[in-house]
């Protein structure tokens, strides 16, 4: 799935590039008298949805809960990315996240807990 995430990658910024033009052809076809604020607006409405889908179906790293004293979750998450990687066969270690977990950890004087 990498090699569709980085042909995606192409398809998303050649997409907003005809995304931009069209908005600055609606706008003004002269391009003279262009009302730059309704442009910037209009431009930011395709970054906020994908935004908010991110938002919703993305997961937080494996290192950041496993510093975040989460280290059942950061297996989980480790387990996601070996099945979305297709190494099924193999297990992680809960003891291997124990390392990247300080006892004065920042993350747990945030108030990630």
């Amino acid at each position: 799935w990498r090699m569709s995430l980085m042909a995606m990658r192409g398809v998303a910024f050649a997409l907003g590039s005809i995304i931009a033009s069209v908005i600055l052809v609606l706008d003004d076809p002269t391009m003279k008298a262009l009302h730059w604020r309704l442009d910037m607006l209009l431009s930011v409405f395709p970054c906020m949805l994908l935004g908010f889908l991110a938002l919703g179906y993305l997961q937080e790293s494996a290192l950041f809960l496993a510093k975040a004293c989460r280290p059942l979750e950061a297996k989980q998450g480790l387990d996601w990315l070996m099945r979305m990687n297709s190494c099924n066969a193999l297990e992680v270690d809960p003891g291997c996240l124990e390392p990247l977990v300080a006892p004065e950890s920042t993350a747990a004087h945030v108030g990630y807990r």
